[in-house]
């Protein structure tokens, strides 16, 4: 009997397990093609700022350089005021990474507490700037008026606290047992204490996250090197690449409309290429940095969507 039941599930299970290797094929080759096109367009530049720029020129180049050049990298790092805007971007990137972290996981643990007087005000204030914004003028008359303009910490102070990533962290602390702050407060810890020795090492899938999402920022970040500064001495290297990529468009169209072929070179290399090496060294530093956080990424994303 138990045999005949057996034989009678066999075809249904070896179907089923098919059917299962079909959706797994199709899901593969699927995720395989979404994958390709959104890392080859990166890629094509890669093997463009390291080919020839003249020889970029002509089409063909899809796999690899046809002729292998560091031109184009060794004239976009070359161009004046690179070096202090890389130190600068650096700078930057670390000083308001690690604070905007910490003043958002305060603000999430602070708000966290059920007995935490004006509790709801604080939220309130919170959430205001999400939702209405007071315009750019505004925004550089706020800056000029408090003393920022051309100053270091215009690129620190309005970016030091975001009202997303303290949610984020408020929905991280709400899911730590109060029984673990109840202990620490028997052995004599106070909330400082509590703060930095067993809050912040149990949220570090949160901060990894978050810390990506707020470097990225950082670095990509140009709108306020343009609208807040005049000095040459604090300009960001996205800024200069944003600069030198409006340049080269600018001569690529007086290029195309002069029929010129002097137009087409810039300091010895195509304004394309200079512009491909641009964008090739300032996503590099964060393709490198992103691998040593991916381990906690996936995790930290992933919190609050289950509970609230």
């Amino acid at each position: 009997m138990m045999k005949t039941t057996a034989a009678r599930r066999n075809p249904n299970r070896i179907r089923q397990r098919r059917g299962e290797a079909v959706f797994e094929v199709i899901v593969f080759i699927v995720l395989t093609l979404i994958i390709l096109f959104l890392v080859y367009p990166f890629y094509n530049c890669l093997i463009l700022a390291f080919n020839d720029g003249q020889d970029a020129l002509n089409p063909g180049i899809y796999l690899y350089p046809r002729m292998f050049s560091m031109e184009n990298i060794l004239k976009a790092v070359q161009i004046e005021g690179m070096a202090s805007a890389a130190f600068m971007s650096v700078t930057r990137t670390i000083i308001g990474t690690v604070l905007s972290i910490l003043v958002c996981a305060m603000f999430g643990y602070a708000v966290s507490k059920p007995g935490l007087k004006l509790r709801s005000l604080y939220m309130v204030i919170a959430m205001i700037p999400m939702f209405f914004s007071g315009g750019m003028i505004p925004s550089f008359l706020n800056i000029r008026n408090l003393g920022l303009y051309d100053n270091f910490l215009v690129y620190i102070l309005p970016t030091l606290f975001s009202t997303f990533y303290a949610i984020i962290f408020l929905a991280t602390y709400r899911e730590v047992p109060p029984s673990l702050e109840e202990s620490a407060i028997l052995d004599g810890a106070n909330q400082f204490t509590i703060f930095y020795r067993i809050i912040m090492p149990i949220s570090k899938p949160t901060i990894a996250a978050i810390s990506v999402f707020t470097a990225v920022g950082h670095w990509n970040s140009w709108m306020d090197t343009m609208l807040y500064t005049g000095k040459k001495t604090i300009n960001t290297l996205a800024y200069m690449f944003s600069r030198l990529i409006f340049q080269t468009q600018y001569l690529q169209s007086l290029m195309e409309s002069s029929d010129n072929e002097i137009g087409m070179k810039l300091y010895g290399a195509t304004s394309t290429s200079i512009m491909v090496g641009a964008m090739v060294i300032a996503t590099l530093p964060i393709a490198i940095i992103y691998p040593f956080f991916q381990k906690h990424f996936a995790k930290g994303v992933m919190i609050g969507s289950i509970k609230g």
